[in-house]
């Protein structure tokens, strides 16, 4: 019986600011597999590869139809950042699926009206924060547009609607208040040495020496993020789809451009991280951005054009 396995606890102990849950499924895996590194990378890419691929595919579905959700599973799974991820045993690929699951059940609450949906997005956003505490900062933006929604709405406040919301934040901080209090010195430590304050505390630089710095920096990340990330070829894909993504007019897509623009914006202007890292670290906003593609792509009135420029891209 499970009497036998050996349960190796020090699996589950996480680095001063990382959550438990993948740990902890990694544990779980070395009991009835073996600790093996090749273990806990198949285990890591079993689990959250399909969260990753089946909630892109649901919130495109859900915004734009099916080809639009099957096209973006194929983008998203198709970005050498995705790819290179599913060989290595780190914390981005878990990451990625847990904000797109929770950006998924966020959209399909329908403004927290639907109670399961609602539930399912306080769920999964309890295990988000038990992956990497920096998951508040994909997600934060789309929920908190969605709070300002329901609070605006011009048939107001149902019941209903609060009791969920009540529900949700109460399964949420369940899931995750212990590990926070426990673990909060430490993160709050992570985020002062890695934010722009630590560098002007040990450095002080000057203002235009700052700014010159911040934007070679960013050339270099750049470059990073789309030879390591994007690709060339599937950066002109999002070019393209964005172009005629932003004519459609979709209920949802502030919901999709916050979850961009925010940690983009806190990981270039707040924080100092090595340019090879921007990739790695926005590495949950790739989804995202295969959403807006294929929905962009599949916007396209010239069906000419559309159905070449998919066939192109699938094909190459």
């Amino acid at each position: 019986g499970f009497r036998h396995l050996k349960f190796p606890l020090s699996a589950i102990e996480p680095q001063k600011w990382h959550g438990i849950l993948v740990g902890f499924s990694t544990a779980l895996s070395y009991s009835l597999f073996g600790s093996a590194q090749d273990t806990a990378i198949i285990i890591n890419t079993a689990i959250f590869l399909p969260i990753l691929v089946l909630s892109t595919y649901g919130i495109a579905k859900r915004i734009f139809g099916v080809r639009a959700g099957v096209l973006a599973a194929f983008i998203v799974t198709s970005y050498p950042i995705i790819f290179n991820n599913l060989r290595i045993y780190m914390l981005d690929l878990p990451l990625t699926g847990m904000v797109t699951l929770s950006l998924y059940f966020l959209i399909a609450s329908d403004n927290f009206s639907n109670r399961k949906n609602s539930l399912l997005f306080g769920l999964s956003f309890g295990l988000g924060l038990l992956v990497k505490f920096n998951y508040i900062a994909f997600i934060i933006g789309p929920l908190l547009l969605t709070l300002y929604q329901v609070i605006t709405q011009k048939s107001g406040l149902y019941k209903n609607t609060f009791r969920n919301i009540l529900y949700l934040i109460m399964m949420a901080v369940f899931l995750c208040i212990t590990f926070y209090i426990i673990k909060s010195k430490d993160m709050l430590q992570r985020i002062y040495e890695s934010s722009n304050l630590g560098i002007f505390k040990n450095y002080s630089p000057t203002f235009f020496a700052f700014l010159s710095w911040r934007f070679s920096w960013l050339l270099k990340s750049l470059e990073i993020f789309i030879s390591q990330g994007i690709s060339f070829l599937f950066l002109i894909a999002f070019l393209v789809g964005f172009g005629f993504f932003i004519k459609l007019v979709l209920k949802e897509r502030w919901k999709l451009y916050l979850v961009l623009i925010i940690p983009l914006f806190i990981q270039i202007f707040l924080f100092t991280i090595p340019p090879d890292c921007l990739v790695r670290y926005s590495m949950p906003i790739f989804p995202i951005i295969a959403v807006i593609t294929s929905i962009g792509l599949l916007g396209i009135k010239n069906k000419t054009f559309k159905t070449a420029f998919i066939f192109l891209l699938i094909s190459l």
